[in-house]
């Protein structure tokens, strides 16, 4: 299992080299100044001359992007912000805690509101509850995220005056948009949760534990749904990916200060650091998360552990009988 572990680790390191030239090759292609951006049209060519100087953007596209691996890999630094002139990462790890709370909340809602729903639906197969809770799932996977949180806003804000509209405080601020960004994820979690349900009902295991008498609560939890946890933990990775890129949505319906905001920010600005460091720490979690989500895979199920085990046995076999031979 630590072979795996680090085996996917390192090929983590491949798919964010990617990440970090495709979006350096992006934003150096990418039309306008920088220069102009922040020292305005007034400037003068000396001073606009200067200010590129200073942050290196004279430089050739190999010259700054071998400087950006540098500083990345040597010093552990994303950049200078042109803006703030502080260090990007440091005001990303300030950001990314508003960003990455809303995101999970998203995503424990999604898990509960989703996967009842799915749980429902399948121990009522073909009833009017199942076609009623599969209608529901598939209208709240087809209405945008932005267009329910307008919606929402002008509703439970503008007319009711029960929820803030904006900003970013206490518990009331984070109604909204969790619940608007939450309703695309439940439908896709109910969905996915019903059709893994759905084929582990009719399996030989479950009909045993039947027979034996155990009740059908105890066979929904302990032998249906445990079964049926793989391909639902694999939509909970991906929704997490989800959520932090319906989050930057929602942060500029409801001007909450995150990540998302900052990265806006940053692109009208053309502040090429912010923008390079939001993408690639986003990279960074959304892998470990799937990493995350694999090892759980065989913390659940035994036939996966396992297999990893015997791969490492059978390794250990071969090296041993060529060290004989």
């Amino acid at each position: 299992m630590l072979r795996y572990i680090i085996k996917r680790v390192l090929w983590m390191i491949p798919v964010l080299l990617g990440v970090i030239i495709i979006i350096f090759t992006l934003l150096y292609f990418t039309k306008g100044d920088p220069a102009v951006s922040f020292l305005g049209s007034d400037a003068t060519q000396e001073e606009l001359t200067e200010w590129r100087d200073r942050y290196g953007l004279n430089d050739g596209y190999f010259v700054r992007l071998g400087r950006y691996l540098k500083d990345l890999v040597v010093n552990g630094t994303l950049g200078v912000s042109y803006k703030t002139g502080q260090s990007v990462s440091w005001e990303i790890f300030n950001r990314f805690k508003v960003t990455g709370l809303l995101a999970v909340m998203v995503v424990i809602f999604e898990i509960l509101f989703g996967v009842s729903m799915g749980l429902i639906s399948a121990t009522h197969q073909n009833s009017p509850l199942d076609r009623g809770a599969m209608i529901i799932a598939l209208i709240g996977a087809s209405v945008p995220g932005f267009a329910l949180a307008l919606v929402f806003s002008l509703i439970f804000s503008l007319k009711l005056h029960w929820l803030p509209t904006s900003g970013w405080g206490g518990l009331e601020y984070m109604v909204l948009p969790v619940m608007a960004n939450m309703i695309a994820g439940s439908g896709g979690f109910a969905r996915q949760t019903r059709s893994s349900m759905l084929e582990v009902i009719r399996a030989d295991y479950v009909t045993t534990a039947k027979a034996k008498g155990l009740s059908s609560k105890k066979v929904l939890f302990k032998h249906e749904l445990k079964s049926a946890l793989i391909p639902i933990i694999t939509v909970a990775g991906q929704n997490f990916g989800r959520a932090l890129g319906g989050t930057v949505v929602m942060e500029q319906v409801f001007s909450i200060p995150g990540l998302g905001t900052y990265m806006i920010q940053g692109i009208n600005t053309r502040n090429y650091p912010v923008v390079q460091g939001s993408v690639l720490f986003l990279a960074v979690v959304f892998s470990v998360v799937m990493l995350l989500v694999d090892i759980v895979y065989a913390l659940i199920d035994p036939r996966i552990r396992n297999r990893f085990s015997a791969t490492g046995a059978r390794k250990k076999v071969k090296v041993e009988m060529k060290a004989k031979g």
